[in-house]
């Protein structure tokens, strides 16, 4: 829910300190608006972008020992932000970032009206720990193309919300990686950086996404191009290097699937066309083959054999 507050006292008291567990002191000779407006909330990342007048964001230790055990990304959309934490002083630039734990005080100052993207990530997921995560806490991380990527990836999940648990762990688990990628540090980047490593972010993307709706009949690699804003052709290209076409990974899933609920006796009542249909096939005499193939046996074979066992 999307909250606006022109009350200094009230967004100070019932937001600022109780909600995102930071004190505010704001210039007193301006007007006063601040804003919160939540982007993406699951289990280990939350998203949301912070407007406040010009002024100085504060979390001494009093409020960083109710702070939540996360860091969060900070980008700093309008510039001119000074950051003080970790007993380090960093000034960004409009679209730049910095890493901050959640768990220790310090203070963000801008001069004018700001708006701030928050990230807040799991330590552990990001796989950063000791001198590691010192190295690129309230460091300045430029706006390179590995940053924007994360942007990016953002831009994309923003709109999802009726996801699934498997699809929702597979975003958390892009932007940990994609972050880290991101990492200004020589030391927490792998292989600089790069294309190999975002290639291997997308094709876990894509095959993850195949994963999560093989099973609907009309699933294609037009539509996969189309939610991922990828070409056609790149994703053949990144499928590619898995040994298996995207027509092939779709059919092993539903065959797959199609042999777990054949040897499942809760499935004793559903015939092996409803089985067959509900894993995504359209064509019956089609995936007979397909199955005798695959498996080396009819499907009315493979269930008779579990009964005999």
């Amino acid at each position: 829910m999307n909250i606006t507050c022109t009350d200094p006292g009230a967004w100070r008291e019932e937001i600022s300190r109780q909600v995102l567990k930071l004190d505010f002191v704001f210039r007193k000779d301006e007007p006063f608006q601040a804003s919160l407006h939540p982007i993406l909330a699951f289990d280990t990342v939350r998203i949301f972008r912070l407007s406040q007048p010009a002024g100085v964001i504060r979390r001494d230790s009093r409020l960083a020992k109710g702070g939540p055990n996360t860091v969060a990304l900070l980008f700093a959309e309008h510039g001119a932000t000074e950051v003080r934490h970790n007993k380090k002083t960093v000034i960004l630039d409009r679209g730049e970032a910095t890493l901050l734990r959640n768990w220790e005080g310090g203070e963000i100052e801008s001069r004018l009206p700001s708006d701030f993207l928050v990230v807040f990530l799991s330590p552990d997921l990001l796989n950063l720990a000791g001198a590691e995560l010192d190295s690129v806490v309230c460091e300045r991380w430029p706006l390179s193309g590995r940053l924007q990527a994360v942007l990016d990836y953002i831009k994309w999940a923003a709109p999802l919300r009726a996801v699934d648990a498997s699809m929702k762990k597979a975003i958390e688990r892009h932007l940990h990686e994609l972050i880290r990628f991101a990492a200004p540090a020589a030391s927490v980047v792998i292989a600089s950086a790069s294309k190999k490593g975002l290639a291997d972010l997308r094709r876990r993307a894509i095959l993850d996404e195949i994963t999560a709706n093989f099973s609907e009949p009309d699933f294609s690699e037009l539509a996969l191009s189309q939610k991922h804003e990828m070409s056609v052709r790149y994703i053949q290209k990144l499928l590619k290097t898995t040994g298996a076409s995207f027509t092939q990974h779709m059919t092993r899933l539903r065959l797959e699937a199609v042999h777990a609920a054949l040897v499942d006796p809760h499935n004793d009542q559903r015939t092996v066309a409803e089985l067959a249909f509900g894993a995504g096939f359209k064509d019956l005499s089609h995936f007979n083959r397909l199955f005798r193939s695959y498996f080396g046996e009819t499907p009315t074979l493979a269930r008779r054999r579990r009964n005999a066992s």
